[in-house]
């Protein structure tokens, strides 16, 4: 018998924040992501003013010097943000580019100072045909019992300049820390047919498994009601594609689509969704539609793993 899964329609908008962590409860964890938050945003910005006042420049330079790794000088009163580099710049000059950040680990005390690592995801949009994507974590520490933070970043580019984990966070040696990433590929464009063109292909994660995301924009109305017949690849059993059966309304311009959780999807593999549409008899394809979604890391489904609290 064949294998069947149901795809459920569902509003987009419902579906983008599917992945975003929840919302700390306790108020030093509040503090710690407001001003992550307002860290990031300076960093997206490359505004030095308002970074040096969240940046932890004092603990890097402590750092630098137990480590004997030189310290640029700085004029006298100026806030910089020497964490930023070459990378940044680059990244200023993409208009497509944002940070966002996951919820922060839980804090922990060493030397009568509070720390916390604050994972992040950023993306610096499609340059050329290429994306890339990159997560990292800032070290969140505070000398005030947790009402302020100060942050020092820590990607794969920034631990080629700054000192080791165990000179910013003295006695923390090998501890856990949230992971880092680079991602950089070339994005196919977005399938379009005679009558179809997709709007958004991705994969969010659901629990322990994911879903096919797609929203596909019609260049028509359709006078009558469509059979709407999708057919999908079924990671756990590629023998067995999943099948849903739905319908289009007359006028209706857009439609959206989000599988139910399936398991077994394995990265940098692609998997194909088939959409048809038939006249209400069975007897006239109207328009048949198929796109490819290249199983990889992505905004969902990092902000989701970041956000896993391992405590150190």
């Amino acid at each position: 018998m064949m294998y069947r899964r149901q795809l459920v329609l569902a509003a987009f908008w419902l579906l983008s924040g599917v992945a975003v962590a929840q919302e700390p409860s306790d108020p030093v964890r509040e503090a710690i992501l407001r001003d992550a938050q307002r860290y990031a945003e300076c960093f997206l910005v490359l505004d030095l003013q308002c970074s040096g006042a969240l940046y932890d420049v004092a603990r890097l330079e402590a750092a630098n010097r137990a480590s004997m790794r030189p310290v640029p000088e700085r004029p006298s009163g100026e806030a910089i943000d020497i964490d930023f580099g070459a990378a940044a710049a680059a990244a200023a000059r993409n208009r497509n580019r944002r940070m966002e950040v996951a919820q922060p680990w839980p804090p922990f005390e060493m030397g009568n100072e509070l720390f916390a690592f604050v994972p992040y995801f950023a993306s610096y949009g499609a340059v050329h045909g290429f994306r890339s994507d990159q997560a990292g974590y800032f070290i969140a520490s505070s000398r005030d019992d947790g009402e302020t933070w100060r942050f020092i970043l820590v990607n794969s580019w920034s631990t080629t300049v700054t000192p080791s984990i165990d000179r910013l966070i003295p006695g923390y040696v090998d501890g856990l820390r949230p992971p880092m990433l680079d991602f950089r590929m070339q994005e196919s464009p977005f399938a379009s047919s005679r009558l179809v063109r997709t709007v958004t292909r991705l994969f969010v994660p659901v629990d322990d498994a994911y879903a096919y995301v797609l929203e596909l924009a019609f260049e028509q109305e359709f006078a009558d009601p469509l059979v709407i017949l999708v057919q999908y690849d079924n990671p756990a059993d590629p023998d067995e594609p999943g099948l849903f059966r739905g319908s289009l309304q007359p006028g209706q311009r857009a439609l959206q689509l989000q599988s139910l959780a399936l398991r077994g999807f394995e990265w940098g593999k692609v998997y194909d969704v088939e959409i048809e549409g038939w006249s209400a008899d069975m007897e006239d394809r109207k328009f048949r539609h198929r796109e490819e979604l290249l199983f990889q890391p992505n905004r969902e489904v990092w902000l989701v793993e970041l956000s896993k609290v391992t405590t150190p």
